[in-house]
């Protein structure tokens, strides 16, 4: 969520400890932040990153101010590493 918009629902797919893997089902919100997920997930992919360029990626996004709803209930959870690629998510809380 961002705010109250809906960024994308995500669907339990498994784990790769520590993280719990998802697919993701894109909300209403979902076309503006997918650029910056997209940015992050190729400097995270590339080969020889610098800590400046996965700095410089990773901002953009916890800008946004995103936190993660549980579907069953409970508080919104607002410190998480969260990581889209494609429809694909991997989510650390």
């Amino acid at each position: 969520m961002q705010r109250d918009t809906l960024v994308a629902t995500l669907v339990p797919d498994g784990t790769d400890q520590p993280f719990l893997l998802f697919r993701v089902v894109p909300g209403p919100g979902w076309e503006p932040v997918k650029p910056l997920f997209d940015r992050m997930s190729a400097v995270l992919r590339a080969p020889h990153r610098t800590g400046a360029e996965m700095a410089a990626a990773l901002e953009p996004v916890v800008a946004l101010g995103l936190t993660v709803v549980p579907g069953h209930g409970g508080n919104p959870v607002e410190k998480f590493f969260l990581r889209i690629d494609g429809d694909r998510a991997r989510l650390r809380i």
